[in-house]
């Protein structure tokens, strides 16, 4: 029907155009495990996600390449962060303050390309960072620096790569630093 308003989407006539979310809410730990583990992979919309309950990860590539996820807030009771689970997030600014939870490990590339973070406090309780977890992270205007807790025991390959932070505080009791952890991290002034 010509002039009404009817939108066509995968060859189907609706009346109103699809409603995109763009906030996600998991008010308990049932409601968060329920979901799909990766139903919000390159979702445009999405800008603020609230995982409440005792949630103790954040599944693998759950929110990858949300180009515009801005916000999320992550519960105490927090072990894991997956593997991609927020890389590609490139509005991501806004991250509930690591310090506070009961985070042990932080998968490969789970923060890769995250250029807007500012500045992340790490837990006493983390053990390892993995393998490019925050290559090319950090938005430099904010002068983001690092400071690794002496729980920390392993700091992968490329962990920071082209990170652009300033500031490097290691208390870590990682014996070893792999090859190319900090490889062109250029602002890096302080160590």
């Amino acid at each position: 029907v010509s002039g009404s308003n009817e939108y066509k989407a995968a060859g189907y006539c609706l009346l109103h155009p699809p409603a995109y979310r763009t906030e996600v809410f998991f008010d308990d730990l049932e409601a968060y495990e329920r979901a799909d583990k990766q139903g919000y992979r390159k979702d445009e919309h999405l800008k603020r996600v609230e995982i409440g309950g005792e949630a103790k990860e954040v599944f693998a590539s759950m929110f990858f390449s949300c180009k515009s996820l801005e916000k999320v807030v992550l519960p105490r009771t927090l072990e894991r962060i997956g593997d991609y689970a927020f890389a590609d997030c490139v509005s991501l600014e806004d991250v509930t303050d690591l310090s506070m939870l009961n985070l042990k490990s932080i998968g490969t590339s789970a923060f890769e390309n995250c250029v807007n973070l500012g500045e992340i406090q790490f837990p006493d309780t983390l053990q390892k960072l993995g393998e490019d977890a925050f290559k090319n992270a950090f938005n430099w205007k904010e002068k983001a620096s690092v400071v690794l807790p002496e729980s920390v025991t392993e700091v992968s390959l490329t962990c920071f790569e082209n990170a652009e932070i300033n500031e490097l505080v290691w208390n870590a009791s990682a014996e070893c630093i792999e090859p190319e952890t900090f490889y062109e991290c250029l602002f890096l002034e302080n160590v």
